[in-house]
């Protein structure tokens, strides 16, 4: 899976897919300017239905592999507990900023909003 920011730099790139309340984090925030992001190249078929988004059910809560510019990532995916229950988060970070990485995986680990 590629990491696609939604920045002018990346605006002609087609086929881009976001999944809501999912954010780049640390390092890889600070490299893409800006926290917001779609998917190329998606780790599973997405239903055609004419949106931009991905269905928060689409995938099961998990720890995948991605990269950005070549560079690699971890996108960790779960449904939050507490008071947003049933709404999905996620965070990406750079596999190699260790700092954020432990950030991410604590938020995944609690199932904790964090965002």
């Amino acid at each position: 899976m590629k990491i696609i920011p939604e920045t002018e730099k990346y605006k002609n790139i087609k086929n881009v897919k976001r999944i809501s309340y999912c954010y780049l984090h640390g390092n890889l925030c600070i490299d893409a300017e800006f926290d917001i992001f779609g998917f190329i190249d998606f780790i599973v078929d997405i239903p055609k239905n004419g949106t931009s988004y991905i269905a928060p059910d689409i995938i099961d809560d998990g720890i995948y592999s991605c990269e950005f510019e070549g560079v690699p990532c971890t996108f960790f995916y779960w449904n939050s507990k507490g008071g947003a229950h049933g709404i999905n988060r996620g965070l990406v970070v750079y596999n190699n900023d260790k700092i954020s990485y432990e950030y991410a995986k604590k938020c995944y680990d609690n199932k904790e909003l964090c965002i």
